[in-house]
């Protein structure tokens, strides 16, 4: 007997839930952050030291604007850059963006099956990407800076960060 068309199959479904759950994971992850890291003076997230950016504050805005930017290319095709107008925002409002932006992915890939992921997209530079490799890319580089804020909060003398791992994410459910 064959599959029904247009139903996901068991790999459809275990594709598609690993990375709906990562998506959701992000969301949390960044909300983790936002509620640890909100709070701080903007002093101490323009305080600069060494990292990949130099302030917790740039690293946000980079994170904001690495999902922005995959984000409109998987729905347009285009890689749309934050305005500088982003720049005037508060550093508590910058974490709010970035959340709303991740809830965002999050809706969007809500539905989609297994082949939904695959849909391949083309970068300028002739790189093509399924969109399962757009997002696990931009989940993996959430990870990767989050922990560089870890870092520099507790070179700020922060304490108490956040237990982002997704493995904690997982036992929450």
């Amino acid at each position: 007997m064959s599959p029904v068309p247009n139903s996901p199959s068991e790999s459809d479904t275990a594709l598609a839930n690993h990375l709906k759950s990562y998506a959701n994971y992000n969301l949390w992850a960044n909300q983790q952050f936002a509620e640890w890291l909100s709070p701080i003076s903007e002093d101490l997230a323009r305080k600069e030291m060494v990292s990949s950016f130099p302030t917790i504050r740039a690293t946000l805005f980079h994170l904001l604007n690495a999902e922005h930017g995959w984000f409109s290319w998987v729905k347009t095709g285009e890689w749309q850059s934050l305005d500088d107008s982003w720049k005037e925002l508060s550093t508590p409002e910058l974490w709010e963006k970035l959340c709303k932006k991740s809830q965002e992915i999050t809706a969007y890939v809500e539905n989609w099956t297994d082949s939904e992921w695959q849909v391949v997209h083309k970068r300028s530079n002739g790189l093509e990407m399924t969109r399962a490799e757009v997002f696990h890319t931009v989940f993996n580089h959430a990870s990767y800076h989050r922990g560089q804020c870890i870092t520099m909060g507790r070179q700020l003398g922060l304490t108490d960060p956040p237990r982002t791992d997704y493995v904690y994410y997982l036992s929450l459910k």
